[in-house]
């Protein structure tokens, strides 16, 4: 099925084509409507791209590291990226690393909140833990981190993926993939105990709606289709989102400010990107394909704008771009006051 409304796509960085692959895409929609990206190669580079009116701008934010990285953006729309080392922040026209005091973390997620502070969820191979960290905005660009071990033993495989929002009274709720026996784990605030394992489960991506329930997309391992788990009185409630064929893998949820729901997942059959959409009291889900040129869709990062426009960056594995797609068409604003360029673009 075409999507409606349509989807405008671009590229974002484009890498040699004996290059082996992708190892992480993340992307945050700033308050402004403008995207931004970070994405972790396999050769160990750290990117991070933002979208202009000459187009998209990427530049190196670290030359080196293993596994994943997770795009945060503060209050201001500045960048920092959450890596195996520590946490990458811009400063004028360079990157600089706040170490952190775990040595190399694998997977990892972060968040920030208004207030500027960092909520940090690392899962550590070495140790087999999972450890939850907040970060004072002074501390992003300084030292003395802080973690809190929230769990270990069951989270065995270094490709656990991470997932993690803040509620309304800025409180951290994060889930945990465990790869390895593939199962879904999730915490709701710092102090509470461990929720119920969703089992067959991988890729989950958190989302908070307004009125403070928690909801995950995640792939079904066993059926091979994409779900959405609602959470109520500790207990989670399964529904289908997408059945058809092997379905939902990479899935990235996001609830916009109407109440709207929107995924993008990948297609493991036809190795399409697609992406599913609920409005707010909806029973049924509009589902389409939004890139099919040859094999794209994988490591799928959604966000949504203040005015509902959806944002995707992903993985072409054909031509070995970052991508982008989103429904907003291309209109240039006014340059902006801020510290890294001098134009922008929505």
């Amino acid at each position: 099925m075409d999507c409606a409304p349509a989807f405008y796509i671009s590229m974002i960085d484009s890498l040699p084509v004996d290059y082996w692959g992708m190892a992480a895409v993340s992307l945050r929609v700033d308050a402004a409507g403008q995207p931004q990206v970070a994405h972790k190669l396999d050769n160990g580079a750290v990117r991070y791209g933002i979208r202009t009116a000459a187009g998209w701008q990427v530049e190196t934010a670290h030359p080196a590291a293993d596994n994943n990285c997770c795009l945060m953006l503060d209050s201001s729309g500045e960048p920092h990226i959450l890596f195996q080392h520590g946490i990458l922040s811009r400063s004028g026209n360079s990157w600089s690393v706040n170490n952190h005091t775990l040595g190399p973390i694998d997977h990892a997620g972060g968040v920030m909140a208004s207030d500027g502070s960092a909520h940090l969820v690392v899962f550590h191979t070495f140790s087999g833990g999972i450890y939850y960290s907040t970060v004072s905005h002074v501390l992003v660009r300084g030292s003395n981190w802080s973690y809190t071990e929230r769990g270990r033993g069951d989270f065995t495989n270094p490709n656990a993926t991470v997932s993690i929002r803040l509620d309304a009274n800025n409180q951290p709720r994060f889930c945990v993939t465990n790869t390895s026996d593939p199962m879904i784990q999730c915490w709701e605030g710092i102090a509470a105990p461990a929720l119920p394992w969703i089992h067959n489960a991988h890729w989950g991506s958190l989302a908070i709606d307004a009125q403070d329930a928690t909801h995950l997309a995640y792939y079904d391992t066993q059926s091979r289709d994409l779900n959405l788990a609602v959470l109520q009185n500790r207990s989670w409630s399964t529904i289908p989102v997408d059945t058809e064929g092997d379905v939902g893998a990479y899935a990235s949820l996001a609830i916009d400010a109407a109440g709207s729901f929107h995924i993008a997942y990948y297609d493991n059959g036809t190795q399409d990107l697609k992406y599913a959409f609920r409005t707010t009291g909806a029973a049924t889900w509009s589902r389409c394909t939004v890139d099919e040129a040859g094999d794209v869709g994988s490591f799928a990062s959604l966000d949504v704008d203040a005015e509902g426009h959806v944002h995707i960056a992903y993985w072409d594995a054909t031509t070995h771009h970052v991508k982008y797609a989103t429904s907003r068409a291309p209109v240039a604003v006014e340059p902006t006051n801020w510290s890294r360029l001098k134009a922008k673009f929505r």
